[in-house]
């Protein structure tokens, strides 16, 4: 089982700044400091609204990029677990594997959060069964809502929020959390979650629900739709008709099956090892393939270390007179020094031409790219004599026993691996065409 924690960062888009900034997107504003939070700003917040509203704002651009202090945090983050996906330049999703919730290791992440953040800058995380669970905390949070489920630790300035189902709780009370229908006045909404959904997700505001533009969140308060419960609880045939087919979708945003799947993006560098040659010397021909197999064997090494797999293998050569490049994808993740270098044959073959022409190779590099966490898969063993057997072992068993019977009435008519006559393939394309 993996645990999700998603982080939104509040003040963590600019590296220095005053005591009271901003920065603007589009004539808004998309992140603030501490302090100017506090006195009410928020994101969204149009410029002339923010300066009325804080007197001594300094705006600042967006960046285009992340701030040094987001780098800082994700590489953090990645020494904790590899399953790392960065979201825009101020959150993250984080999955951490273990049978119970990883509460010590959240506790250990907002600790050195808290160190190394300067004074105006924080993180709001969730902790949950599933991504999208991990972020409605945050963004339920965010929405300053008075009936959010009170789940709460603190770190410094850090705040964390626990799902209630990772600390018992599994039920929210419709009249105790506010869970009703907007036409229904005060009787409690019999509304059931969607299918894996937990049942504390229906008290969940519409301005809470992130992937819905304000512009939708307006129409559905028209409609009385205040609440995920309100959302669920409307027929197919008025969503489809105010907002289209594709709304139906959101009825089911929440219905993960855990642990749920975050896109691993970090860190976006490559694995490479390279070799270069003295001045005025090269590498023969006949050596390439040693050289391309010790380069791989290291690059594999640093990815066994990092818990990481890749897929896509590439190298790069010079000549005195050229350059070469080779770059192969891989249909599953690679792991193995024998698979990097079936995938790298080719390469080698036109590095070892280009050698044989310009008289030797002065530089070969080799790489690893779109790195990916290794997963690690559970194998199924028998026991057998008091010994733990793989499964496959028991399955060539069944095989055997039924040759032996099939052998009994034919006589050597069924072996293993003999591949059939060209009589029988072509019967079995007539019989298949």
């Amino acid at each position: 089982m993996r645990y999700t924690l998603f982080g939104l960062g509040e003040g963590v888009r600019i590296d220095e700044g005053p005591r009271l900034w901003a920065s603007v997107e589009r004539g808004r504003v998309s992140d603030a400091s501490a302090a100017a939070r506090k006195q009410g700003l928020r994101p969204g917040t149009p410029t002339a609204t923010a300066k009325a509203l804080v007197p001594g704002l300094a705006l600042y651009e967006e960046p285009a990029s992340p701030s040094r202090m987001m780098e800082q945090v994700w590489s953090t983050l990645w020494g904790y677990t590899p399953w790392l996906e960065t979201v825009g330049k101020d959150s993250f999703f984080i999955q951490v594997p273990g049978s119970v919730p990883p509460l010590q290791e959240i506790r250990e992440i907002m600790q050195q959060l808290d160190t190394n953040l300067p004074e105006g800058s924080r993180f709001c995380m969730g902790l949950a069964e599933t991504p999208k669970l991990a972020r409605a905390l945050v963004q339920w949070a965010a929405s300053r809502r008075r009936e959010m489920p009170r789940i709460s630790r603190t770190m410094g300035r850090q705040r964390l929020w626990i799902s209630p189902g990772l600390t018992g709780r599994r039920k929210i009370s419709s009249e105790r959390d506010g869970i009703r229908h907007a036409d229904s006045g005060d009787r409690p909404a019999a509304v059931h979650p969607p299918a894996a959904a937990p049942g504390w997700i229906l008290a969940l505001p519409v301005d809470a629900v992130w992937f819905l533009s304000s512009d939708v969140q307006a129409k559905l308060k028209e409609f009385g739709v205040f609440r995920l419960a309100d959302l669920v609880a409307l027929p197919d045939a008025d969503i489809m008709r105010w907002f289209g087919r594709e709304s139906l979708l959101w009825k089911q945003a929440f219905a993960e099956v855990p642990p749920g799947q975050i896109q691993v993006n970090y860190p976006p560098a490559i694995y490479s090892e390279e070799w270069e040659s003295r001045v005025g010397e090269t590498m023969p021909a006949e050596y390439i393939p040693k050289l391309v197999e010790a380069l791989m064997a290291a690059v594999v090494d640093r990815l066994q270390k990092a818990g990481r797999t890749a897929l896509r293998a590439g190298m790069v050569w010079k000549s005195t007179s050229s350059e070469g490049r080779f770059a192969q994808a891989a249909g599953r993740p690679l792991h193995r020094l024998s698979s990097w270098l079936a995938h790298l044959q080719e390469g080698v073959r036109r590095c070892r031409e280009e050698a044989a022409r310009a008289g030797g190779i002065a530089y070969v590099e080799v790489y690893a790219a779109d790195l990916q966490p290794l997963r690690v898969r559970q194998s199924r063993f028998t026991v057998k004599n008091g010994l733990l057997i793989p499964d496959r072992w028991e399955a060539g068993r069944k095989i055997e026993h039924i040759m032996t019977q099939i052998n009994g009435r034919f006589p050597d008519k069924l072996r293993i691996g003999v591949r059939g006559s060209l009589r029988e393939l072509r019967w079995r394309m007539v019989a298949e065409a």
